[in-house]
């Protein structure tokens, strides 16, 4: 397999790591240099504000106009940032060339969660984008990250890109196999894996499960290309099959690479019909496959609103082309009767015995990893499931989440204020939150673990009375 960048010493790859680590190219470097609290502020578009902040001789100033927003540099001030590796060395390995006085660079390097990502120029995107462009850390793997459940041994990365998310699995893990049916994503993946000193990541070439017969996963994680697009231009957003097939391609084989209790998740697109609801939709996928099923939609949108999106995304600046891709997508929606495409997760654990599944519409905002979340929730819904009569409920002792927090809006009153508004809502892992009335957040706040259910909605209607 051809690598598109590579370190012909294997010495080469931890002198990388230690330039970067020294020079503060981190998510908290990067943040300080620019005068930023974290790096959710960062606009790669801001260039005067940018340029601004890093035109000194610090090489994190350096490497984040060479590597984070890809602006050529003197080849001084590189020589400075990237001892004692050589240009010359770096140039060979396909890092970045050198053009008279300046050093251009050839791939993006993107700080994550304590990990290095190298990957393809999202700037190419204006002119023209390779087939085989393999992408970086973005929204959809960002999601991913913080949904990942970690308590497996072994993992699938299936459709790795660049490797974000199995690499993240790495440290928590025995094995990671980071597969894509792109050769140059994985050859881009055993990069990374390098990069950052991780031994147990076996990149693998193949389409889907192809190439993973017999072998079984805790976890399977995958950021396939779900786009539903007329036809298959680029490989990391096109999978060349009609509509929404290639999610429900990997609902349906994904479980006989799970082991007993393992894990798929799958951030992905799915279709609608005219008035068909998202359970309309998916509940003939998962019949049979020997999992309980959650599914967390994110949004839905219109077609038109849908293509636009994606178009802006990966084509070309050209208002004509923009007008000509737009029509054949519409075209395309119109003759396969999608009138709507919604985006979320699907989770999948391979369980034996009676199987459920559980449909929600959330908003994403997450606070950090929510991985341990995720496995609760499927022990909750267990729970629930089994405790289906009301005195079984009552029977039992909860104990209130110490990340809750009771939030009161009030209005004035002659006589004070008053309550107008009341929610609770989750200071960790998903920020969700609800109504509640003060009886409800009266009785909460009495859950301690110790008296059930019945007792504390005896005492609390008491003191309502």
């Amino acid at each position: 397999m051809s690598r598109p960048i590579w370190f012909a010493q294997a010495e080469d790859f931890g002198r990388m790591r230690q330039v970067f680590q020294q020079a503060g190219f981190d998510e908290r470097g990067i943040a300080a240099a620019l005068g930023l609290p974290n790096l959710s502020g960062f606009r790669e578009d801001d260039l005067p504000w940018i340029l601004h902040r890093t035109g000194g001789e610090k090489p994190v100033e350096t490497l984040i106009r060479l590597f984070l927003i890809s602006l050529p540099v003197t080849a001084t001030a590189a020589e400075k940032a990237l001892a004692p590796l050589s240009l010359e060395r770096l140039q060979q390995a396909g890092l970045l060339g050198v053009e008279d006085s300046q050093v251009v660079p050839l791939v993006r390097i993107t700080p994550y969660k304590g990990l290095l990502f190298a990957s393809d120029i999202p700037g190419a995107q204006r002119q023209a984008m390779r087939e085989d462009f393999v992408m970086g850390v973005g929204k959809s793997s960002h999601t991913l990250a913080n949904l990942m459940v970690l308590s497996g041994k072994t993992v699938l990365d299936l459709g790795t890109g660049s490797g974000v998310l199995g690499l993240l699995t790495a440290p928590h893990s025995q094995t990671v196999v980071a597969a894509d049916r792109n050769p140059r994503a994985v050859a881009m993946t055993e990069f990374n894996a390098m990069l950052n000193g991780l031994t147990n990541v076996e990149p693998v070439v193949g389409d889907l499960f192809q190439p993973l017969a017999g072998r079984q996963f805790d976890l399977i994680i995958t950021n396939p290309p779900f786009v539903i697009s007329p036809k298959a231009k680029f490989t990391f957003r096109d999978s060349g099959m009609h509509g929404d097939q290639i999610t429900q391609r990997i609902v349906r084989e994904a479980p006989q690479y799970l082991t007993e209790g393992g894990y798929c998740q799958i951030l992905c697109n799915w279709a609608h019909e005219a008035g068909q609801t998202t359970p309309e939709r998916l509940s003939a996928w998962f019949e049979g496959t020997g999992c309980d099923v959650w599914v967390l939609c994110h949004e839905t949108a219109d077609p038109a609103t849908y293509a636009s999106t994606w178009i802006r995304h990966t084509e070309s600046t050209d208002p004509q082309l923009y007008a000509e891709k737009f029509t054949e997508w519409m075209d395309y929606y119109a003759a396969e009767n999608i009138t709507a495409i919604s985006g979320g997760v699907i989770m999948l654990r391979r369980k034996t015995g009676s199987n459920w599944i559980k449909y929600q519409e959330v908003d994403f905002k997450m606070l950090g990893p929510c991985g341990e979340f995720v496995e609760r929730g499927f022990q909750v819904h267990d729970y629930l499931l089994s405790h289906s009569e009301p005195a079984t409920l009552l029977a039992d002792a909860f104990r209130l989440s110490p990340d809750v927090r009771l939030l009161q809006n009030c209005q004035p009153q002659p006589n004070g204020w008053a309550i107008a508004e009341s929610q609770i809502t989750l200071t960790r892992v998903f920020a969700f939150s609800g109504g509640c009335d003060p009886f409800l957040a009266n009785l909460l706040v009495r859950c301690q673990g110790t008296t059930p259910l019945f007792e504390l909605l005896v005492q609390t209607a008491q003191e309502a009375e």
